[in-house]
């Protein structure tokens, strides 16, 4: 939180956008009409104890890599990474919900973030959901695992039917790796049979709860004296210097909606103007020191190696309000960007549409329903049973894998080593029995014998029974005891 205040200038609280168009307006507004109503718009807006903003935005990205993958050194998987993440940023669209009641302390945020478009051929079209809460009383952040319980299986099929087919690059050893069976059907089968089993008990009615650390007692809070004067002052700064450099006017109204017109260099010159004026004032050059807790010069030095560093970008935005009597009851919001280091650039634009509800109209979705608790343990647990079972897939494909090219007597060994990895040297077939016919010891040979034999259970070697589980069948998998001793070590 000190980075962000000394890199930006003003640290003083997520109440810095609202306070500049509530605090600066006020002082701004007896200049039209458009301004008084904004002004008080905001006003009640933040007098509300309990506000719903449902929202729905458009995203849409145009990247340019050409520069980047002209290097020498990328490679063709490089080029197909770039283009991938090209298309499936390209259009991007969703739905958001925020919602916060200052009496329960309490905001909630949940939504979905569309992906969609043509990607690599193919036409997808997938949400990844959101939905958490924070609770100042309770000082927990809590994060819905439910809504991915059905996310993940449609993920694994879009991946597994709509990205991996079109690889081309790795065409070659996927097919390998699926033994000639379609790529879509065997990866969507053996994810979804190896994730299926947990999925429903790890995010079905499930909540992950952390602790918020608040340096405060709540989420929601009055203004300090101290806080409100600093502000006050800064944003008054602010609008000066909008209403004197704007080339066009700040707030404007047509058709009953009112808007405001920004970009980023602009609101960076009105804060360093306002540090600047600060200086004038003994009283007001202390409070805001205070409020900054670093001194003017740091603040201002700062802001400009901030404005230095965003100086290839360009961001405009236009705010629209709808007021009606006296309360914000839409809002459209249209922005501009563009950017470009290091051989990428891009530039895009936004549009979110915005509608507000207030009082008892407004609903959690999340907050107050039942849901488990979900710990780090269990979390921990099975993230290991996923690593094990993975491990075994693995081991099982490639075994296979290697016992089938061994057996096939068309298989051109010497060929394929020598085209993989330009080494050239003459294949023995003893290689392949030398590599399995591995000499065990006699602790080795003992030890094998007491698994076979089930002398030995998983507190023998200090370990849970899910690990000896996994650890006799890699053995079995390798060779090393007979087939079917796993299936004795299966947790019950």
């Amino acid at each position: 939180m000190r980075e962000n205040k000394a890199k930006f200038g003003l640290g003083i609280g997520i109440s810095v956008i609202a306070i500049f168009l509530i605090g600066g307006l006020i002082v701004y507004s007896f200049l039209s009409s458009p301004e008084v109503k904004l002004a008080n718009g905001l006003q009640n807006l933040l007098n509300e104890d309990r506000v719903q903003v449902e929202s729905e935005f458009d995203l849409s990205y145009d990247f340019d890599f050409d520069e980047l993958l002209n290097d020498p050194y990328m490679s063709e998987m490089d080029d197909f990474a770039f283009n991938l993440i090209e298309d499936l940023f390209n259009s991007l669209s969703g739905t958001s919900s925020i919602i916060y009641d200052k009496e329960l302390d309490v905001m909630e945020v949940s939504g979905t973030y569309g992906i969609s478009g043509d990607i690599s051929g193919e036409d997808i079209s997938l949400h990844i959901p959101i939905s958490m809460y924070f609770s100042g009383e309770e000082d927990v952040i809590a994060i819905d695992l439910d809504p991915y319980a059905q996310f993940i299986p449609e993920a694994i099929d879009v991946i597994s039917y709509n990205i991996l087919p079109n690889i081309e690059e790795a065409q070659e050893e996927l097919d390998l790796i699926t033994g000639g069976e379609d790529i879509g059907d065997f990866f969507s089968r053996e994810a979804n049979n190896l994730l299926e089993p947990m999925i429903d008990s790890l995010f079905t009615s499930k909540q992950f709860s952390d602790s918020l650390d608040l340096d405060r007692d709540r989420l929601f809070t009055q203004l300090e004296d101290n806080e409100r004067y600093v502000l006050e002052f800064v944003f008054e700064k602010m609008i000066e210097y909008f209403d004197e450099h704007n080339e066009e006017e700040l707030i404007t109204e047509e058709d009953g909606w009112i808007y405001v017109n920004l970009d980023a260099q602009l609101l960076l010159q009105s804060i360093l103007y306002a540090f600047e004026e600060a200086k004038e004032n003994e009283e007001t050059l202390e409070a805001l020191e205070e409020e900054l807790e670093v001194p003017i010069d740091t603040a201002i030095s700062n802001t400009e190696e901030f404005q230095e560093d965003i100086s290839e970008m360009t961001f405009d935005f236009n705010i629209g309000f709808l007021i009606e009597r006296g309360q914000i009851v839409k809002s459209i919001t249209t922005s501009t960007f563009s950017f470009e280091e290091d051989g990428i650039s891009f530039t895009g634009s936004s549009t979110v549409n915005s509608e507000f509800i207030y009082g008892e109209q407004a609903a959690f979705s999340f907050y107050d329903a039942e849901r488990d608790e979900l710990s780090e343990s269990d979390i921990d647990q099975y993230l290991f049973d996923l690593e094990m079972q993975v491990e075994s897939l693995l081991d099982e494909i490639y075994a296979d894998l290697f016992e089938d090219m061994y057996y096939d007597e068309e298989f051109d060994w010497e060929a394929e080593w020598d085209e993989d990895y330009e080494l050239d040297w003459d294949y023995d077939e003893s290689y392949y029995d030398e590599y399995y016919d591995y000499e065990l010891t006699e602790e080795e040979l003992e030890l094998i014998e007491s698994i076979e034999s089930q002398s030995v259970s998983h507190e023998d070697f200090d370990i849970s029974e899910e690990e000896m589980y996994y650890w006799v069948l890699d053995l079995e998998i390798e060779g090393f005891v007979e087939f079917g001793t796993a299936d004795y070590y299966y947790p019950e």
